[in-house]
């Protein structure tokens, strides 16, 4: 969940975290967070120095938040539009979707420009993570999300042989390689999201906003009171408290964490981020990982992918980065590239 912090000096701080989805049950929890969001905006509209509205939606299983410098009621209603088309595509449940349509294929089906962009975004992230991630592990996210029981050796096997890149043929037919190949868009999709709706509220002439998915956030322009955005970075030792502050005035963030999300097998709870090499989800005492980047669907699938490699691999590979800054939380220690450092404030 993410969710508006206002102090007594005015200042708007985005969290991220979720903690009530283990309390009150999936079903509760989706009208918690509804009600508590349209609180916030009505005081996110009484307070701070410009005039914002806001807007709250609940599509890709989560609070969609919407905060512009302007009263254009008809960008609400574009968003609106944009989102239930993108969560009509990339939901792996909606039988009449793109995605839902190729998973239940034998050889592949056609696909438009949404799903196109988003499998070359995801299969550019792969190459630069070694594989660590891929939006075709639909089927490792099946076995274990249907599991009753942790899964044999001979399923995790099965399910690692589907995860296998398909090919883009004639007519946008994506061609299956592997009958039991699945497109997986959960590690990428609300950072996807993101960069549309940011992109949007661009072309309606928006100059500040922020958009928010729970995990991902995208902000341009000033916040309310005219400074940059602050955003709260809940501590994943203790989801009650702060663990440090992000700033900037434009670019898109995203979280992973083992402490929002999971598989729940015989009693024992799994993290839910599967590593697509070894079939069974990550235990490597990485327990959070945040991205920093000018592209919101690549933060997204970025903070899955440190999540699998941990800080020594990310470091490897991204330590120098000039278009990706990175924060990771493991076995309790925080470890950062120089880009997030001039970002970040711990609190």
């Amino acid at each position: 969940m993410a969710f508006a912090r206002i102090d007594s000096d005015g200042d708007y701080y985005r969290s991220i975290g979720c903690c009530l989805r283990s309390f009150c049950g999936e079903e509760n929890m989706k009208k918690i967070l509804f009600v508590l969001c349209v609180i916030l905006c009505m005081l996110l509209t009484a307070c701070g120095g410009n005039t914002y509205t806001e807007k709250t939606y609940f599509y890709m299983d989560t609070v969609v938040s919407v905060k512009i410098d302007s009263g254009k009621s008809e960008c609400f209603d574009k968003c609106k539009n944009l989102l239930a088309e993108l969560d009509s595509d990339l939901s792996r449940h909606n039988g009449g979707g793109l995605t839902a349509t190729f998973n239940l294929s034998e050889n592949g089906s056609i696909i438009n420009s949404t799903l196109e962009d988003m499998i070359e975004i995801g299969e550019a992230v792969s190459e630069r993570c070694d594989g660590a991630f891929s939006v075709y592990s639909g089927g490792l996210t099946e076995l274990w999300s249907n599991s009753e029981a942790y899964p044999t050796e001979g399923e995790i096997a099965l399910a690692i042989e589907s995860v296998v890149p398909s090919e883009l043929k004639e007519n946008h037919f994506l061609e299956k390689k592997n009958e039991n190949t699945k497109l997986e868009f959960g590690g990428i999709a609300k950072g996807y999201a993101c960069d549309r709706l940011v992109g949007l509220l661009k072309e309606e002439g928006i100059v500040s906003g922020m958009v928010s998915f729970s995990s991902s956030i995208g902000v341009f322009g000033k916040n309310p009171d005219g400074n940059p955005w602050k955003i709260a970075l809940k501590d994943p030792n203790d989801p009650q408290s702060i663990m440090g502050y992000l700033t900037l005035f434009d670019g898109f963030i995203s979280v992973s964490g083992d402490y929002e999300r999971f598989y729940e097998i015989e009693g024992k709870k799994y993290n839910h981020i599967i590593d697509t090499k070894t079939g069974v989800p990550v235990n490597n005492g990485v327990q959070c990982a945040v991205v920093i980047s000018d592209s919101g669907a690549e933060c997204d699938a970025l903070s899955t992918a440190f999540m699998v490699m941990g800080h020594t691999l990310a470091e490897e590979k991204f330590g120098r980065s000039e278009d990706v800054k990175y924060l990771i939380v493991e076995d309790g220690q925080i470890y950062m590239n120089d880009g997030m450092k001039e970002v970040f404030s711990q609190n």
